[in-house]
């Protein structure tokens, strides 16, 4: 049976903790390494979101150009794709602030 990606990173991992409590066996390789993969996988997934939405942007943009007389049922929902829009870059932002800030170790206020 294959080890999980953590038991591979425990086992190589020079032990710093003492062995004789259970906890110190399962504790994370940081104190904020849960906090750093969750931030990683939401990056990535804003990234993706915001190229959705841009995207989305673009071609209503493309569309109220090639039909103009339609910009009144079109425009709405440009509106509504830039505020998206700049929603995620708000949460990518705030997101790439924290990694940086984690990865300094600037962990305190």
């Amino acid at each position: 049976m294959e080890a999980s990606p953590q038991q591979r990173t425990e086992a190589h991992a020079p032990d710093a903790r003492p062995a004789s409590s259970s906890k110190a066996n399962t504790a994370s390789p940081s104190p904020h390494h849960e906090l750093e993969t969750f931030l990683t996988r939401e990056r990535d997934q804003l990234r993706s979101e915001m190229q959705a939405a841009l995207g989305e942007i673009e071609h209503y943009r493309f569309l109220i150009g090639r039909f103009p007389d339609q910009q009144s049922c079109i425009s709405p929902l440009l509106d509504t794709a830039i505020e998206r829009g700049g929603q995620l870059k708000g949460r990518l932002d705030a997101n790439i602030k924290l990694r940086s800030r984690l990865a300094n170790g600037e962990d305190r206020a």
